[in-house]
């Protein structure tokens, strides 16, 4: 399909989500009573595309551990597909491809690029024939632009790796055709030669090797004109794992026959090096000479990978070390607040999520995570103009550390704070403080439409209700409540985001609402979803 041409308009037979959709109102129409006829925030197709592409999922819920995508939980988007508009759901990462979740983007790429899985059965011969022809369309837009979605390798094989299970899902016993096999292809010929070359470094990844792409695709390095020489020595090692200088002897027309290999001798030679004490300093001064990045190497770079190796021990031999990292982390300013307040629990917490290591936190370390918070808390920019109010279950269950660091993420930079003894002037420490001495109420059961009631009954204006409370809430009252206060204010737009950072599921925002969501977990990519959600990108 050309760039800009719209999708073959369907004939009505296409059109049968509705019927999914009247399926799903009729089960429901006992929950809504008496609201049945009152006007939501309308989810569109537009909003269930964006749903999956921000959260991995079609429906009001966002997983901060992640959710397995598979065929299964992109339904609705295949749905789309049959509906002849899969070209919607190409034109929402295009148009600003950074909004999204790399992977959830990479499996919706996947989805039209072997469009040809989704036929239809129902369709009389003459509109099965126009159908067939928009999914070839389908799949060539989609490929067309893999070299603007996928730029570097793990990101080609993370598609790879979804259109395989979508092609197996389809037909267990189906192989790679020449459509991916030449979409391949020119994404290898399309690389700059000498990025290239430290791109062939990185191994097996998402199930995928170079090796295993550049056989699918049959590339050939004469397409690469004047660089045919060394794209030739690069294809060869991808596959060999070797170089044949003989190549240099062969009939190629370059500027230059002697190329220049020498990064990918060097990688071939550290790859063989023994892992033990007597070749350290040689891997070193490898690492060092050559910039093999972490993507090749595993660099030891991150706090708690050096934590759980002991390195951050203070002791006389590597004081200067431990200065020199406390240094680097507080110097640190470009990090989201909720990302430094994540790490920092953690390490000081002493070992990892699955506690199979563990380490003394250093006081040094520790007070460079506390520095470097108060630098990207104050260098963050408001991320909105809304107004918002936070309300948390301050129960002994619920975690402090986090609903602290989103308190003062949140209010901190953009909003007053009402009904509570913080202020915006108080850093991690103070407000941790504040909420610990809150008193705790995990006898009574919070009420999750509590905000909104409050809110109504204070008749004041907010844009975004936030509430930190556990699971177990009654999902129709809290829908209610929000219906209730968007009709007496006249802020038909209110949204509610309801997050429980310790559960692992919540069951409150309805799926019908596009004004309600569910976060369950914490990651440091919560804000961007919270930010993304209140300002109608979602």
């Amino acid at each position: 399909m050309a760039d800009g041409d719209a999708p073959p308009s369907p004939p009505d037979s296409y059109n049968f989500s509705h019927i999914r959709f009247a399926l799903n109102e009729a089960a429901h129409v006992d929950e809504k009573g008496e609201d049945s006829d009152e006007q939501l925030p309308k989810v569109t197709e537009a909003t269930i595309i964006r749903r999956f592409l921000f959260f991995g999922t079609t429906g009001p819920i966002y997983h901060a551990s992640g959710r397995e995508l598979t065929c299964k939980t992109a339904t609705a988007l295949t749905d789309i597909i049959k509906d002849g508009k899969g070209s919607l759901i190409l034109e929402e990462p295009l148009h600003d491809w950074n909004r999204f979740d790399f992977s959830p983007g990479f499996f919706a790429f996947a989805l039209c690029a072997r469009a040809k899985y989704f036929p239809r059965g129902d369709l009389s011969k003459g509109p099965a024939k126009k159908y067939n022809e928009y999914l070839e369309d389908l799949q060539k837009a989609a490929l067309d632009n893999l070299n603007k979605v996928c730029k570097f390798p793990k990101q080609l094989f993370e598609f790879m790796s979804y259109a395989k299970h979508i092609m197996k899902e389809a037909n267990p016993t189906a192989s790679w055709d020449t459509v991916i096999a030449k979409a391949i292809a020119n994404w290898y010929y399309q690389r700059n030669v000498l990025v290239f070359a430290r791109m062939m470094t990185i191994r097996k990844v998402y199930g995928f090797t170079h090796r295993d792409l550049v056989r699918l695709a049959h590339v050939d390095a004469e397409k690469t004109g004047e660089k045919a020489l060394l794209f030739d020595h690069l294809f060869h090692y991808a596959v060999y794992g070797k170089f044949d200088l003989k190549k240099n002897d062969e009939d190629y027309k370059p500027s230059n026959k002697r190329t220049r290999i020498k990064l990918l001798q060097r990688h071939a030679e550290f790859c063989e090096l023994p892992i033990d004490d007597d070749h350290l300093n040689e891997a070193v001064d490898m690492i060092l000479k050559y910039n093999f990045t972490e993507e090749q190497v595993p660099m030891v770079t991150k706090v708690l990978q050096m934590a759980a190796l002991k390195l951050l021990d203070e002791d006389a031999e590597n004081k200067d070390f431990i200065n020199w990292v406390a240094g680097q982390i507080a110097d640190e300013n470009k990090l989201h607040p909720l990302s430094v307040v994540l790490i920092a629990d953690q390490y000081n917490s002493g070992r990892n999520l699955k506690a199979t290591q563990s380490w003394n936190p250093n006081p040094k370390i520790s007070d460079a995570f506390n520095l470097t918070y108060e630098k990207c808390f104050y260098g963050a920019k408001p991320s909105t103009d809304l107004r918002y109010l936070l309300v948390f279950d301050v129960s002994n269950a619920m975690n402090k550390l986090t609903e602290a660091a989103l308190e003062t993420v949140y209010f901190g930079r953009e909003s007053e704070i009402t009904n509570t003894e913080l202020d915006n002037t108080m850093n991690l420490d103070q407000v941790v403080e504040k909420m610990e001495n809150l008193a705790p109420n995990s006898a009574k059961r919070v009420n999750g439409a509590a905000p909104m009631e409050w809110a109504l009954a204070q008749k004041k204006e907010f844009d975004v209700f936030i509430g930190s409370i556990k699971n177990g809430q009654t999902a129709r009252d809290v829908s209610k409540a929000l219906k209730i206060y968007r009709k007496e204010m006249n802020l038909p737009k209110a949204k509610l985001i309801t997050m429980d950072v310790l559960s692992k599921k919540l069951n409150i925002a309805d799926g019908y609402d596009a004004g309600m969501l569910d976060i369950v977990g914490l990651n440091q990519d919560v804000p961007k979803v919270i930010k993304s959600f209140a300002m109608d990108k979602v």
